[in-house]
């Protein structure tokens, strides 16, 4: 069962006919989105277990985290009496998961992405890099006898969804949101085959065998798994930070879901 599928119907539903709720009398509708917020949390929490059996220190603790926020904003919605941030911070979780999951549900979507971005990245790995890599496989990229796969996590389509979701759910005028969004989203996709080409011409040539792991894949892990890893929270940082200064009301939600924390710890 795809529990990311359900809590989308779920947030679909609760966003779509709230007004129509209203205009009902049911002033408590937005409530029933904390159903799809357990759900979330369920999908999260089945992919932090999958991340168990992985080197992948990194996605393993996103994903937990990700769990443990979905079950908190859940309670929030429950126990909340006001709707602000909560149904902005849906409405940011549905854009999202409406973006990134047709790539990973439909085949022809993702196989597209992963062999656009495969092909771009060895486009840049040439030009950049000055290294002539090349495709072995639909979207596997071969290196001095060294593969690395293209996957759907490899394509940016989550960044770049997050800050869809992000910047589209504020309080603002749609037209300075889509002028952001179309200078954001190609900076992402730009920044990651410049991630990709790294972590591959790192380990092509092998240049971080220290001898801690003891296998030819220790290059890959410190490339992909640290350096990269690092890489990339700098650019959501930088973007994070941008968002900001181009958006008061991001920070306003922020200190709002602050203020609600600190209320209860209060109590």
């Amino acid at each position: 069962m795809n529990f990311m599928w359900i809590t989308l119907a779920i947030f679909l539903i609760v966003l779509i006919c709230e007004r129509f709720a209203e205009r009902l009398g049911i002033d408590k509708w937005y409530r029933l989105s904390s159903i799809g917020w357990i759900c979330f949390s369920v999908y999260w929490l089945s992919s932090f277990i999958n991340y168990l059996n992985t080197d992948d220190y990194v996605n393993m603790l996103l994903t937990l985290m990700a769990a443990i926020f979905g079950l908190i904003v859940a309670v929030k919605i429950i126990t909340n009496d006001k709707k602000y941030p909560w149904e902005n911070i849906t409405l940011w979780a549905t854009i999202s998961i409406m973006i990134i999951f047709p790539f990973y549900e439909i085949q022809s979507l993702r196989d597209f992405l992963m062999s656009t971005v495969a092909n771009h990245t060895l486009f840049i790995l040439s030009s950049v890099f000055n290294e002539a890599g090349e495709i072995v496989a639909d979207t596997t990229i071969m290196l001095n006898g060294f593969p690395v796969s293209i996957v759907i996590g490899c394509t940016a389509i989550e960044s770049i969804a997050f800050f869809a979701g992000l910047i589209l759910c504020l309080n603002t005028p749609l037209r300075k949101k889509i002028i952001v969004l179309l200078i954001f989203s190609p900076v992402i996709y730009i920044a990651n085959l410049f991630r990709n080409a790294f972590a591959i011409y790192a380990y092509g040539n092998q240049l971080f065998q220290f001898g801690i792991i003891g296998t030819v894949h220790e290059s890959f892990f410190w490339a992909h798994n640290v350096i990269a890893k690092i890489y990339s929270f700098l650019i959501v940082a930088i973007l994070a930070y941008l968002t900001f200064k181009i958006f008061p009301e991001f920070l306003t939600m922020i200190e709002d879901i602050i203020n609600n924390f600190k209320k209860d710890a209060d109590r």
